[in-house]
């Protein structure tokens, strides 16, 4: 019972973890880099125009 419970408790935290730093790290990370790619492009082939 006691060897279950720690499991569970080790989980919880690896969960909170997760939820806590990795997917918001993962989202920072991601808009940022569609912030560059739209940034670098425009660098290349200028900004959009009307069409």
């Amino acid at each position: 019972m006691n060897d279950s419970s720690s499991s569970r408790r080790q989980e919880y935290k690896a969960l909170a973890l997760v939820i806590v730093v990795f997917f918001p790290l993962l989202t920072i990370m991601l808009i940022s880099s569609y912030g560059f790619l739209v940034w670098f492009s425009q660098l290349l082939l200028g900004p959009p125009g009307h069409g």
